[in-house]
């Protein structure tokens, strides 16, 4: 099995040469596709020498005017050559044997479309952080709660945390749910997670066994709070209209509902904000009146800021 592995990089000079070995030293690894999306730092002049030392590095650029995450990887996608499809941030790195599991469980499950594995949290500084709404815990696994077991649309929308840098995925099936949407800059994997648990076939692996890290450092993109809350509530507003086959439909929608009052106002409103729930109260016909809108109010859109790192 051999797996063609997906880096979108952006100003990432001090974090790609350990992200690009811990790929590159995964025996299934049958190329590395780098995409430098629009870097301003010596980011691309690195890979270009790390290319030098192995010639399973592949470097593309996105050239469109749409910048992020989401168009990045399409891009390599788009130019993948083998069936298997990982993605990797590129201040995030692997854990050795990365695919060994995946590799049993395609092989013993052939109908299956993907594979999710744990990922674990480390954090730059601190036990535990508190950032966006959420806190975050030094060591802790991202995956399902339940190992080696088909995962479906209402076991995620039920809660559990997944990461890219853990998800294994057919190309074929990643065509089909229509990949990454590139007008979410922040939240794309969250939006991917909707189509792909509805339309694949997906299985755990082992829960207990991190298969790669995810870095929270102080350049993350989810600690540039004002665009991290824009396009999440752009999520949210998207999501609540969007039809999910799932039992109850009302209260994916209620939930939608509730994540884009809290995202509308997050940035000015702070969560431990007394009368918060009295201050949505009063102004729920703005909120009604912005989330049937077909566009955001301007101010919205310019007070978003361009990503520092694809997280």
């Amino acid at each position: 099995m051999k797996v063609s592995v997906i880096i979108p990089f952006y100003n990432a000079f001090s974090f790609l040469e350990k992200s690009v070995s811990s790929a590159l030293n995964q025996d299934e690894t049958g190329e590395l596709i780098l995409i430098d999306d629009h870097s301003t730092d010596n980011s691309l002049d690195l890979v270009k020498k790390l290319q030098q030392k192995d010639d399973r590095i592949i470097i593309l650029q996105n050239n469109s005017n749409i910048s992020g995450a989401a168009i990045s990887r399409n891009v390599g996608v788009h130019h993948a050559s083998h069936e298997y499809i990982a993605f990797l941030d590129a201040d995030d790195y692997y854990l050795p044997e990365r695919f060994t599991s995946d590799v049993l469980l395609f092989l013993n499950n052939p109908d299956i479309d993907a594979v999710v594995n744990s990922v674990q949290i480390k954090l730059q500084k601190g036990e535990r952080q508190f950032i966006l709404n959420s806190f975050y815990r030094h060591n802790e696994l991202l995956g399902f709660s339940r190992s080696f077991s088909p995962i479906k649309i209402n076991d995620y929308i039920a809660g559990f945390n997944l990461h890219l840098n853990g998800l294994t995925i057919r190309k074929s099936i990643f065509q089909k749910t229509g990949g990454f949407d590139v007008h979410l800059k922040q939240g794309e994997d969250r939006d991917f997670y909707l189509r792909l648990f509805s339309e694949a076939k997906v299985i755990s692996a082992d829960i207990k066994i991190a298969k790669a890290i995810y870095f929270i450092h102080t350049e993350n993109s989810i600690q540039k709070i004002n665009e991290a809350v824009y396009y999440r509530r752009m999520a949210a507003k998207k999501h609540f209209f969007q039809k999910i086959p799932i039992k109850s439909a009302w209260s994916f929608k209620v939930k939608k509902w509730k994540s884009f009052l809290e995202y509308d106002f997050l940035w000015l409103f702070k969560k431990d904000l007394p009368y918060k729930k009295w201050i949505k109260i009063l102004l729920l016909p703005v909120f009604i009146y912005r989330l049937f809108s077909k566009n955001d109010p301007l101010f919205d859109i310019n007070r978003t800021i361009p990503p520092t790192s694809h997280k």
